[in-house]
C-alpha cells in the first residue's frame, strides 16, 4: 500500500521531532510523509474516543522512547480526508511506515505491550 493524499499541501516545520509526536492534518501530512526518512508512526484518532484518550500519552511520548521514530496524529474528525483516504473505520487507527513502504495497520485499541513488540520488529 503506497498512499498518495490528495489535497491542498503547505509546508510545516516539525522541528526537533525528539519533543514528542507532531499534530497533522489533510494539508500537512503529505507534505511531511515525503519530507521524512525513517520509521514514521501515523496515529489517527477521534477526540471522544476513550481508547484513543487512553493511548495518547504513550503516543505523545514515543519518539522520545524511541530515538529515530518519528510519530504524527491526526484528528481524523478534524481532517476529513485523511479519515477518507485511510479508510478509518475505527478508533483509533495506526500506521507504520518505514521508507517508502507501509509495513503495518493496526485498527481498534490495541494494548501498549503488543504495539511496542510490533514497533521493536521494524526499528
Amino acid at each position: 500500500m503506497q498512499p498518495f493524499i490528495a489535497g491542498r499541501k503547505k509546508s510545516l516545520s516539525v522541528g526537533n521531532s525528539s519533543v514528542g509526536a507532531v499534530e497533522v492534518n489533510d494539508s500537512s501530512l503529505p507534505k511531511l510523509l515525503e519530507s521524512l526518512n525513517g520509521t514514521i508512526l501515523i496515529f489517527l484518532y477521534m477526540a471522544h474516543c476513550p481508547h484513543c484518550k487512553k493511548m495518547m500519552p504513550y503516543i505523545d511520548e514515543l519518539p522520545m522512547k524511541r530515538p529515530g521514530l518519528k510519530v504524527l496524529k491526526a484528528d481524523v474528525m478534524r481532517s476529513p480526508g485523511l479519515k477518507d483516504y485511510f479508510q478509518v473505520s475505527q478508533a483509533p487507527t495506526i500506521f507504520i511506515k518505514k521508507g517508502p513502504e507501509y509495513k503495518d495497520r493496526i485498527d481498534g485499541a490495541i494494548p501498549i505491550p503488543d504495539l511496542d513488540s510490533r514497533l521493536g520488529n521494524l526499528l
